[in-house]
C-alpha cells in the first residue's frame, strides 16, 4: 500500500485561459422533484418524486416515453433492454426501455438507495445495508448479500459486482460479488486508519475495469479517496484532504477524482500523488465522462456549473453565475444535465458568434398508465407529465461551419480560435477583428519598415 501525497498546498495547473462560456439548451419540468437521472446512449433518464420514469432525447430534450409509478421515486438505472427504478418505500420497477412500459413491480426490504443495471439484470442496495441481484425480465432474486453498515453506495459493475457499505459504523467495508452467484470474491475496509467510514459512501470503476476507488471520512477533520485493485482488493493508495465533507468520486483513465472538503482533487491513478485541486468550492453535481469532468462551483451567494480537463483541472467551459440549487447531474457527448426541485437542464458550450438572444419552444408529453401499486395490493392510475422547453438561440450572420458548435467530448483542449500576430496562439490578438483596424495595422508597419529602411540606408 503506497500513502499518497495527498496533504499539500494548492497546486498550480499553469496558466489558464478565460473558459467558453456554456448555456442551457433545453430544460423539462418534471411532475414531481427529481430523484436521479442517468445517461444511457442518447436517451437520459430522469426519475421523480411524483413516481414518474421520463426517457428523453440527449439532444433536445424530446420526451421518449413516461412510465408511471406513483410511488416516490429516488433511483434509476438502465440498460440496452431494461429500466429499474427504485423508490422510498422499497419498491422496485422493471420497465421496458423501448416502450417505456412496467413489467413488474415488487418490495425490497428498505428505500432504495441506488440500482445499476447490467443486461437483464438490476443490482440494488437499500438503505438498511441489503444488496439484490434481481432479473428484470422474471422479478426473481438471483441472490441477496448482508453489507456490513446503512446507507451503501451505488454499486458498480464490472467482473464483479462492487458494493460498498456506508454509515458511521461500517468501517468503510468494500465487496466484490459474483455476478451470477452472489459469493463474496473479496472484502475489505479502507486501511488507512480506524475508524474510516462514510456518509455518503460513493465507488467508481476506472474505464478498463482494473482498478476501484471508495471515498471515506475520519472523524471531521479527515477526508480521502482510497484506490484499490478491482480482481483481489489490494489497497494501491490512499490519500486525503484536511477538512470535513467527502463527496462523489471518479475514475479516469489516468486520474482519480474526488470531492472533499468542499474541493475537487485530481490524483494520478498510478501514484496517488496529487497533480490538480479546484480553486473554488464545490457545491456537488460532480460527475465524470470520458475524460471531462462536471461540477457546480460555489461562489458564496452564486454558483456556476463547471466543465473541466480531468488531467490538468483547468476549466474549459462554465455557465454564468446564479443562485443554483443542484444535486446531481450526468453527462453526454454534447451535454451536462443537471437536477433541480424543478427537473433537469441541459447545458452545452456556446457557438462560437452565437448570439445571446433566447427564445423557448415548449413541448408537453402527458402520459396515463396503471401500475403503481398501493399497499393493499390494487393498482392505481397515475398522471405522469413533463414538460420540455427548447432554447433557440439565433446564430451569428458571420458564423460559418469552421465556428459551428464543438462536442463537449472535444472539449479537453483550451478555449481560443489559435490566431495570433506573430504566431499562431500568441494571444496578441483577441476578439473580433475589423478590416478597418487591419488596413490601419498594415499602414503602421508599412510606415515603421520605410523608416527603418531610410535610416538604415543613412
Amino acid at each position: 500500500m503506497t500513502a499518497a501525497t495527498g496533504v499539500t498546498a494548492a497546486l498550480a495547473v499553469g496558466p489558464t485561459p478565460a473558459a467558453a462560456q456554456a448555456v442551457p439548451d433545453w430544460t423539462a419540468t418534471l411532475g414531481g422533484v427529481p430523484g436521479e437521472c442517468i445517461v444511457r446512449g442518447n436517451t437520459v433518464f430522469v426519475a421523480d418524486a411524483s413516481g414518474s420514469v421520463t426517457a428523453f432525447d440527449t439532444a433536445d430534450g424530446a420526451v421518449r416515453g413516461t412510465t408511471a409509478t406513483g410511488k416516490d421515486l429516488v433511483s434509476v438505472g438502465a440498460s440496452d433492454a431494461y429500466v429499474a427504478a427504485g423508490a422510498k418505500d422499497g419498491s422496485l420497477y422493471s420497465i421496458d426501455r423501448e416502450s417505456m412500459t412496467a413489467n413488474w413491480h415488487r418490495s425490497l426490504s428498505a428505500h432504495v438507495n441506488g440500482v445499476t443495471v447490467a443486461g437483464t439484470v438490476a443490482y440494488a442496495v437499500t438503505e438498511d445495508g441489503e444488496c439484490y441481484a434481481i432479473d428484470l425480465d422474471s422479478g426473481e432474486t438471483k441472490w441477496r448479500e448482508t453489507l456490513s453498515g446503512e446507507n451503501p453506495a451505488t454499486p458498480v459493475v464490472g467482473e464483479y459486482v462492487y458494493a460498498r457499505s456506508g454509515g458511521e459504523a461500517s468501517s468503510g467495508a468494500v465487496y466484490a460479488f459474483d455476478p451470477d452467484s452472489g459469493a463474496t470474491e473479496w472484502q475489505t475496509s479502507i486501511a488507512s486508519g480506524e475508524n474510516a467510514y462514510a456518509i455518503d459512501a460513493d465507488l467508481a470503476l476506472s474505464p478498463d475495469g482494473r482498478h476501484l476507488a471508495a471515498n471515506y471520512l475520519r472523524g471531521e477533520e479527515v477526508a480521502g479517496v482510497t484506490l484499490f485493485d478491482a480482481a483481489d482488493g489490494t489497497e494501491q493508495w490512499s490519500a486525503r484532504s484536511d477538512g470535513n465533507g467527502a463527496g462523489a468520486v471518479a475514475v479516469g483513465a489516468d486520474r482519480v477524482v474526488y470531492e472533499g472538503d468542499q474541493r475537487v482533487f485530481g490524483h494520478d491513478r498510478a501514484t496517488g500523488e496529487r497533480k490538480w485541486q479546484s480553486g473554488q468550492g464545490v457545491a456537488g453535481g460532480l460527475t465524470y465522462d470520458a475524460g471531462r469532468l462536471f461540477y457546480v462551483a460555489d461562489f458564496g451567494d452564486q454558483e456556476a456549473v463547471r466543465g473541466t480537463r480531468s488531467d490538468t483541472g483547468i476549466v474549459t467551459w462554465e455557465t454564468e453565475k446564479e443562485y443554483l440549487d443542484i444535486w446531481g447531474g450526468d453527462a453526454s457527448a454534447t451535454h451536462y444535465y443537471s437536477l433541480d426541485e424543478d427537473g433537469i437542464k441541459a447545458y452545452r458550450r456556446k457557438k462560437t458568434g452565437e448570439t445571446t438572444t433566447e427564445t423557448t419552444e415548449s413541448t408537453t408529453t402527458e402520459t396515463t398508465r396503471t401500475g403503481g401499486g398501493t399497499d393493499d395490493g390494487t393498482e392505481s392510475a397515475t398522471t405522469a407529465r413533463a414538460t420540455t422547453e427548447r432554447t433557440e438561440t439565433p446564430s451569428s450572420t458571420t458564423a460559418s461551419s469552421a465556428t459551428t458548435e464543438a462536442a463537449l467530448r472535444d472539449a479537453t483542449t483550451v478555449a481560443g480560435d489559435g490566431r495570433g500576430l506573430f504566431v499562431a496562439g500568441d494571444g496578441v490578438l483577441r476578439g473580433n477583428v475589423s478590416t478597418w483596424m487591419l488596413t490601419v495595422s498594415g499602414f503602421a508597419l508599412s510606415v515603421l519598415g520605410l523608416v527603418y529602411s531610410m535610416r538604415k540606408e543613412n
